[in-house]
């Protein structure tokens, strides 16, 4: 397994990339979002 990191400003296209990569081919990619994994600390 490999993991890639995107990393860029709000709007700099962070998405675009990674879901283009998934779309090209699915069944090596998958995207996860961090804000997916973010928990309620109150």
């Amino acid at each position: 397994m490999k993991i890639i990191g995107i990393a860029g400003g709000s709007g700099s296209g962070k998405s675009s990339v990674s879901y283009a990569l998934v779309d090209s081919n699915p069944a090596n990619f998958e995207v996860i979002n961090l804000d997916d994994l973010a928990t309620n600390t109150t």
